[in-house]
């Protein structure tokens, strides 16, 4: 530091140090509870970005790199659900989702993707039996992923958001520290 200035309208030299004290006191309080909660937004926008990246939980990823139109079978009156499945549930997975609806077309699961928490399944099944085969599997602990790849455009959309809103909350975060 080569100049200091003594800002006497926002700190009077005439009140007592005490005060005085107080006063930078609460500002350093305030500066501090607003630094936190910049960073907390910072962090929320980083790892909603971070989300819609590929290795992340099955749960939450973005299908996007997993699914291609091939594993999808769409018609008037067939679907195909895509199931997240844990890596200890594979073999009861196998021997029951046959049984969560009349409807569902035997032997169609195929897993499509694994890491080290489990894989994503494909199964298909007729349009009408979709409720009652997804509370099956909820039941059976099985998580139906919602997927269509008319999402993709809007994915990408979001992705390209979130990176500028990612961008501009790490901007802010140096001008604001300079006040």
């Amino acid at each position: 530091m080569t100049k200091f200035q003594w800002d006497k309208a926002k700190y009077p030299t005439a009140l007592p140090l005490s005060s005085l004290a107080d006063i930078i006191t609460m500002e350093v309080s305030q500066m501090e509870t607003e630094l936190k909660s910049r960073a907390a937004a910072y962090s929320s926008v980083k790892t909603s970005l971070q989300s819609m990246g590929y290795k992340l939980h099955l749960q939450t990823c973005s299908l996007n790199d997993i699914v291609t139109k091939e594993d999808l079978v769409t018609s008037e009156h067939l679907t195909t659900l895509l199931v997240v499945v844990t890596r200890g549930s594979y073999l009861q997975w196998e021997r029951t989702y046959e049984s969560f609806s009349q409807f569902v077309v035997p032997r169609s699961s195929r897993k499509l993707h694994e890491d080290e928490e489990g894989g994503v399944f494909s199964v298909t099944l007729f349009k009408r039996a979709v409720c009652e085969f997804k509370a099956k599997a909820q039941e059976s602990k099985f998580t139906v992923r919602e997927y269509s790849f008319d999402l993709e455009a809007k994915q990408q959309q979001e992705g390209q958001q979130r990176s500028v809103h990612k961008k501009e909350q790490y901007q802010k975060r140096p001008l604001w520290l300079k006040r």
